[in-house]
């Protein structure tokens, strides 16, 4: 949903005029450090487990492991790091 055309035009729409191009960078930031991230470790875990030790389930697994952890992660953040409007 962050990638969608509508998204990146409703953010131009309420970026204060002399910041718009630093408004409109952050929706494509989750993609540079996603890139950059996944290809080394998605390349490190593809060797260990498939050409190495002949597990590529482990190496699903392992995926599922980091995603489940971030929900995590996303959850004790707002649970305790997000400011309570009261």
């Amino acid at each position: 949903m962050t990638t969608h055309p509508k998204f990146i035009a409703y953010i131009g729409l309420i970026a204060p005029d002399d910041k718009k191009a630093l408004y409109l960078g952050y929706p494509f930031l989750y993609g540079v450090i996603g890139s950059g991230v996944g290809e080394i470790l998605g390349a490190w875990l593809h060797v260990l487990y498939v050409d190495r030790m002949n597990q590529p389930s482990m190496l699903w697994l392992t995926f599922s492991m980091i995603g489940m952890l971030i929900i995590i992660g996303l959850l004790l953040y707002n649970k305790f790091l997000v400011p309570k409007n009261r």
